[in-house]
Parts: structure tokens; C-alpha cells; sequence
């Protein structure tokens, strides 16, 4: 018999989103690719999230909630619900443009279904800011798998992302703790897993810039990036002494660093500095090493 499942699964987080989460709903639902389910995952919210979505009749999106866990058990738990052969993942303040399916489908057939895909997204503050968004031809760069890519600098926040199901299921999904970082600890798992395609053109997702924004949650940050660094520690990464794996990493660590001497954090900067001292010096980041001492003693800022 030929599978019914969805191509694929939409699994969308939210927690007190009741102003924003509708547009995000609607750029799934209005895509013209049709062949997917969207699964909303509300993360315990207090205000009215999910009433603003209550008139809402497309069979498609199904409705889902959990007591306060983060975004991370928000995600794994529509992972559990889907049934895609993909799982795709969008915050809920993010938006996707109307093409966004179409070109993860045309991508994923011509790249004979690689385990990770991630595409272009463009930031914004306002919805009218993405009217600005073209269409345009696909173009796609491949690669065997996430670590080889290193050298790119790819972003990748969750909002860019599609992931085999049954590979995200092997990996046991997402961090459940409420830390940032959760995704990056995610695909750094995912780094042999084997096909890794990124759509250059067109802009497929739209990242939303606010005061909200979780990733502004200093606390977070740290706790999110002491994981990885301790999930490093603990060999749960692939390759972990290879320069793919260290680059990707230090992409993380090198800015938390200074964002915590920025804020007042100086002891917890020179614990990231330290415990990455030796992986900045075997990718030659002398810049850095010695940059984050002038950050320190006059406050300059160093990248």
C-alpha cells in the first residue's frame, strides 16, 4: 500500500504568542504546497494563545498543549504527534513565505531525500517587511553531511530547518532543559548524519526581531552554552576533536564570551574562554584569544 503520511510535519512551539501567532499559523496554512499537517504545541502559555486560533477549521493544523517544559519539550512532543516523513520547525513569531514548502519538496527530491535540509531566512521586524520577498529559482548547495559544511557560517535557528523524522527520532530529539542553544546541540548530533542541503535562493523563512525574542534571555544563553560545551566534554557529538566540529562550536561559544563581559559576567567569560582555549588555538583564532583580554581590561569590543 503507498504511504499516507504526510511529506511533511509543520511542529510549531509557542508560549504566550496570542499577538503573533496567527500570522505564523497562516504563512504555514497559505503555502501552495498542500501535502503537510501543522502541529501546534502550546508550552503552557497563560494569555488566550490558543483562543486566537479557535476559529481556525483547516483539518490540517491540530492543536496540542503541555504544562510550561521550553521550547525544546514543546518540540519534542510534536515530534512524538507526527506522522511526516519530514519534521519541519517554525517559532512562533517567525513566518514562512508562501513558497517555503514547495521549495523543501523540490529540493529534498532532487538531492534523493538528504537527512537535513536548512534554507535563507530574512530578518524583520514588521509583517510588510517580507512583502519585499521575492521569489526567485532554486538553488541549492550540497553536502555529505552538516560537518562538512562547516565552513560556511550557516545560520540555523530552528525556523530554517527540515529533518527526516525517523532521523530526529534516533537521535532522541531535542534538549528537554529550558536553555538556549537547544537546537544547535541538535544538529550538531545530526553532524554525519548522512545528506546535508542548503537552499541558497529562494528566501524560504522570515525571522522576527523583538523584545521577546528568547535568544535575548542572557541566562539562557549561558546555561544553553555550558551544555554544549559539556555535551562536548562527554563525546555525545560525532568527530569531537575534528576542526568541522570545533568551528561549528566556537561559532557559539566565541560571541557568548563577550555578550557575558558585556553583561557584567566576567567569571562566566573566562570559563567559556578557558574551557575553550585550546579548541580556539587548533582552529588559529589568535584574534579572539587575544582580543577577549582587551574586551576585559578596556571594554572594546572584539569579534
Amino acid at each position: 500500500m503507498p504511504d499516507s503520511s504526510p511529506r511533511f510535519s509543520v511542529i510549531m512551539p509557542c508560549y504566550n504568542r496570542r499577538k503573533l501567532i496567527r500570522a505564523a499559523v497562516m504563512s504555514v496554512l497559505d503555502q501552495t504546497f498542500t501535502d503537510f499537517e501543522l502541529i501546534v504545541v502550546d508550552d503552557g502559555s497563560t494569555d488566550d494563545t490558543l483562543d486566537v486560533l479557535a476559529d481556525i477549521t483547516d483539518a490540517r493544523l491540530s492543536l496540542h498543549q503541555q504544562r510550561n517544559s521550553g521550547p525544546g519539550a514543546a518540540r519534542n512532543k510534536g515530534i512524538g504527534i507526527a506522522q511526516g516523513q519530514y519534521v519541519a520547525f517554525l517559532d512562533s513569531d517567525d513566518l514562512y513565505l508562501p513558497w517555503t514548502l514547495q521549495n523543501y519538496d523540490q529540493a529534498l527530491k532532487q538531492n534523493k531525500d538528504p537527512s537535513l535540509l536548512i534554507c535563507e531566512a530574512k530578518d524583520f521586524h514588521h509583517d510588510a517587511q517580507m512583502n519585499s520577498v521575492v521569489q526567485k529559482p532554486l538553488e541549492v548547495q550540497c553536502y555529505e553531511n552538516y560537518l562538512q559544511a562547516a565552513d560556511q557560517d550557516f545560520w540555523i535557528g530552528a525556523s530554517v530547518v527540515a529533518v527526516k523524522r525517523q532521523v530526529v527520532l534516533a537521535s532522541g530529539g531535542f534538549n528537554n532543559a529550558k536553555v538556549n542553544q537547544e537546537d544547535c546541540d541538535l544538529w550538531l548530533r545530526l553532524g554525519t548524519a548522512p545528506g546535508f542541503i542548503a537552499i541558497a535562493s529562494p528566501i524560504c523563512s522570515g525571522r522576527r526581531w523583538h523584545e521577546q525574542n528568547v535568544s535575548h534571555e542572557i541566562a539562557r544563553n549561558i546555561a544553553g552554552v555550558q551544555y554544549l560545551i559539556q555535551q562536548q566534554k562527554h563525546g555525545a557529538y560525532p568527530l569531537m576533536h575534528s576542526r568541522e566540529l570545533l568551528t561549528i562550536l566556537t561559532r557559539h561559544i566565541r560571541p557568548a564570551s563577550l555578550d557575558c563581559i558585556k553583561h557584567g559576567d566576567r567569571g562566566v567569560a573566562l570559563e567559556f574562554y578557558r574551557k575553550s582555549f585550546f579548541w580556539n588555538l587548533k582552529l588559529g583564532r589568535l584574534r579572539y584569544l587575544l582580543g577577549f583580554w582587551v574586551r576585559m581590561i578596556l571594554g572594546g569590543r572584539v569579534r
